[in-house]
């Protein structure tokens, strides 16, 4: 079969082993392989670039089939801001192509820009932009898929105004490749601001929880603000307190008054973009990594909780716009106490430790899902928990 190779890859929540590797070039060979897979019933690893492979559940898998070759713009129309890549495509491609025409696809999952689009949509990854600028979900407009078959699904469509069978598109997102192979997106872009600005906002420790309902409600809201622990900043290079980096962006109106309403709460320093960057790839890969989340109005509260059973180690990290709350354990930490603080989902974390967290999607409809789109769970199985 063509694109089949032998090579060692990284198993989910495990160690290296050396099994059978597919990488298609194409839909068609994409359809091809899963095909023989469901004929022989052969269990296969679904994988982007490789870089998130010790992420979710460890994966009962006999061969790989990396998508890391099934790269490439299909299509850019400027006009419409909207793209189509190749599932394969790193976001560092997309965010070239569309840097020329003032355009950007605001998707900052954490990891590496070589990250691909196909794997940021499959496992819904998004990161600070996500509280202002919405979620995979939200700039997803169409969709290839090859299902647990090998029948070639097409969703959604290539503008905005076509979203025909939008559902089957948001299904996917998410699924972490569960419910299909994705082999080709289309998405809506967004303007490049005219003027932005990133900044390290110390609040008064004793008036958090108000500071951050104050920055909640500022009329000119930062596209990203993000609160840092002692740990995560003295990792970044920032002063050694806890802290808000805020990420300013609009017209140089828009972006002014945010600075001065900024001034009123406390002192604003200018720092270099190149923070960002620095805060996507600060999650060491042994690390156990969780998510907490709350309403964004209770997250003061969620924050002095964390803040009060963390050690020097452990690295936080808050979306305020979201409510969302990241948790960074060196060498697996005690998960017991930090799952009771609020609803949690633990990304990662050591093989020995998945078997007492229950199953994310274990219901009965996306069992039923999984049925319809996999009859024979051939695609990532156990990466969900079934």
């Amino acid at each position: 079969m063509e694109g089949t190779a032998n090579g060692p890859i990284f198993q989910s929540g495990g160690g290296p082993r050396t099994l059978e590797r597919h990488e298609p070039q194409s839909s068609a060979e994409v359809a091809d392989i899963v095909s023989h897979a469901h004929a022989s019933r052969t269990p296969l690893r679904i994988a982007g670039a490789g870089h998130w492979l010790a992420a979710g559940r460890p994966v009962r898998a006999s061969s790989t089939l990396s998508l890391g070759r099934l790269e490439g713009i299909v299509e850019y129309v400027p006009g419409d801001l909207t793209i189509t890549a190749r599932a394969g495509t790193p976001l560092s491609d997309i965010a070239a192509a569309t840097r020329e025409h003032r355009q950007w696809l605001p998707l900052d999952p954490a990891g590496s820009a070589n990250g691909t689009i196909g794997a940021t949509l499959a496992t819904a990854s998004c990161g600070p932009l996500a509280g202002a600028i919405g979620h995979p979900r939200d700039l997803a407009l169409g969709m290839e898929v090859v299902d647990g078959r090998g029948t070639v699904i097409r969703a959604g469509g290539r503008v905005v105004k076509n979203v025909a069978g939008f559902d089957l598109v948001r299904m996917q997102i998410g699924a972490w490749g569960t419910l299909g192979v994705i082999t080709e997106v289309t998405v809506r872009l967004r303007g490049l601001p005219e003027t932005a600005q990133t900044l390290w906002f110390v609040p008064p420790l004793q008036a958090l929880s108000e500071c951050v309902r104050t920055l909640r409600s500022l009329a000119e809201a930062p596209l990203t603000m993000e609160l840092v622990n002692e740990s995560l900043a003295r990792h970044l290079g920032l002063p050694q307190a806890v802290g808000v980096l805020l990420h300013l962006g609009g017209n140089a109106g828009a972006v002014g008054s945010a600075i001065r309403s900024l001034a009123k709460l406390g002192d604003a320093i200018p720092i270099a973009d190149d923070v960002w960057r620095a805060l996507a790839m600060s999650e060491p890969a042994d690390a156990t990594v969780l998510r907490l989340s709350v309403s964004p109005a209770t997250l003061g509260t969620l924050w002095n909780s964390a803040l009060a059973i963390c050690d020097g180690q452990t690295r936080l990290q808050a979306t305020i716009a979201r409510g969302v709350l990241r948790v960074v354990l060196p060498e697996h930490g005690d998960l017991p106490r930090w799952t009771t603080l609020a609803p949690c989902i633990v990304e990662r974390t050591s093989a020995t430790q998945w078997s007492a967290i229950p199953p994310a999607a274990d219901d009965r409809l996306s069992r039923g899902l999984r049925a319809a789109m996999d009859p024979l769970g051939i695609l990532n199985p156990g990466l969900m928990g079934t």
